[in-house]
This record gives C-alpha cells, sequence and structure tokens, in this order.
C-alpha cells in the first residue's frame, strides 16, 4: 500500500486501483484494512502483545474454572 502526496489516497498492490481502505474489526479491535475493490488485505493491525494477554487471561480463567470444580466435588 503506498500513498500519493495529491490525493491521500492508498493504492492497492494486487488490483493496482486507488483505494480509502477498510477496515475489518475483529472482537471490537481493528484486525485489517483491506481494498473495497478486491478484497486484498492491504495491512494487518494485530499486535502479538495483545494475543498473549487474551492467551494468559483465558488461562487464568481456565485454572480458576478447574479450582471450583476441585471444589464442588469435596463437597
Amino acid at each position: 500500500m503506498t500513498l500519493t502526496k495529491t490525493t491521500n489516497k492508498s493504492f492497492c498492490f494486487h488490483c493496482k486501483s486507488p483505494v480509502m481502505p477498510k477496515v475489518v474489526f475483529y472482537h471490537n479491535e481493528p484486525d485489517a484494512s483491506i481494498c473495497p475493490h478486491c478484497n486484498a488485505k492491504l495491512k494487518t493491525f494485530k499486535n502479538s502483545a495483545k494475543l498473549e494477554d487474551r492467551l494468559l487471561v483465558k488461562i487464568v480463567a481456565f485454572s480458576i474454572v478447574l479450582y471450583l470444580i476441585a471444589l464442588a466435588i469435596k463437597l
């Protein structure tokens, strides 16, 4: 994706047309920008730190659920 100084529009590397990219969201966070003409992915916004944080939260939540199940079995 390259910007021109005259129009501030991007050019799609796939279809070579000037575009105003659309942003695709995943779980209320920007995921990628795509070309509205050919749907080619122009840029990915995912941050690996955010993905690691989500994984950590899931592991902690799963551990809490296992602990609560173990307590329920003892009763």
